[in-house]
C-alpha cells in the first residue's frame, strides 16, 4: 500500500484521505463512520458540491492508517477533529451545516449542540445499534482485552476494502466500542438541546442501526425541528 506519511511513521491509505470540495459560500461538514473513511460519504459529498455547496469530510484519527494507530486514538480525538473542522469552515464561510453518518452522527450531534448550525443531517446515527449487549459490556471488557476476533462476512470489492477488512473489520475493538458507548450516552443527552433543523435518514435494511432510532429522536428533539425520512428497503 502506498500512502502519505503521517506523523513521520504512519501511512494514510490514499483512498482514506480527507476530502475537500470547493463550492459556494455555504459549507457542509460531514463526519464519516466508525472504521470507515471519507470515501463512505463521497457520493453525498459530490452531490452536495454539485448543488453549489463547499464540502469538507475530514478523516477521523486512527482511520485509514493501521490498527496500531487506531488503538492510539479515541473519542476525544474524533470529536476534536470535527469541532476544529467546523470552526475552520466557520471562519471562512457564511453558513456551515453539519452532517454525520453512523458514529459520525454522534459526533455531529455533539458538535451541533455546541455550535448550533442551521441544519443537521443525521444518516443512520448510531444512537443505538443491534449489538447492544456487546457494546454495554465493553467498559468492563476493556480492562482485560484489546480486541475480539470477529467473522467479517463482507465481500470486498476492491483493494481498499480488502485493506480495511484485514486492518480493521476483522476485530471487535473493545476500547473503541467503549468510546462509542460514551458518545451514544452523551449524544442522547444533548438531543433535547438541539436548535438546528434536523433531517434524520434511516434504512430498514441497515444491519447496524435499527429504525428504533427514530423513536429516540422523536422523544428528545422538538418535533418542529425534526424531519424523519425512512428508507423501507428490502
Amino acid at each position: 500500500m502506498k500512502g502519505k506519511i503521517y506523523n513521520n511513521k504512519v501511512k494514510i491509505h490514499p483512498m482514506a484521505e480527507s476530502v475537500f470540495l470547493k463550492g459556494g459560500e455555504t459549507a457542509v461538514l460531514i463526519a464519516h463512520g466508525y472504521l470507515g473513511s471519507p470515501r463512505d460519504v463521497i457520493y453525498l459529498a459530490e452531490r452536495l458540491n454539485s448543488e453549489g455547496y463547499t464540502v469538507s469530510v475530514p478523516r477521523l484519527p486512527g482511520h485509514g492508517t493501521n490498527r496500531e494507530d487506531f488503538l492510539a486514538s479515541g473519542k476525544n480525538d474524533w470529536l476534536r477533529i470535527i469541532r476544529n473542522s467546523y470552526m475552520e469552515l466557520k471562519s471562512s464561510y457564511s453558513n456551515v451545516h453539519i452532517a454525520g453518518f453512523s458514529m459520525g452522527g454522534l459526533l455531529a450531534i455533539i458538535t451541533a449542540a455546541e455550535f448550533n448550525p442551521d441544519k443537521l443531517i443525521l444518516i443512520a446515527p448510531a444512537l443505538t445499534n443491534r449489538r447492544k449487549l456487546m457494546l454495554y459490556s465493553t467498559p468492563f471488557l476493556r480492562l482485560f482485552i484489546k480486541s475480539l476476533n470477529k467473522k467479517c462476512k463482507i465481500k470486498t470489492k476492491s483493494e481498499f476494502e480488502e485493506y480495511l477488512k484485514n486492518e480493521y473489520w476483522s476485530k471487535d475493538w473493545i476500547k473503541a466500542a467503549s468510546d462509542i458507548l460514551f458518545l451514544q450516552i452523551k449524544a442522547k443527552k444533548l438531543l433535547g438541546d438541539l436548535k438546528s433543523e434536523v433531517l434524520l435518514l434511516l434504512s430498514e435494511s441497515d444491519r447496524t442501526v435499527p429504525l428504533y432510532v427514530s423513536r429516540i429522536a422523536e422523544k428528545q428533539i422538538d418535533i418542529k425541528h425534526l424531519l424523519i425520512h425512512l428508507l423501507l428497503l428490502s
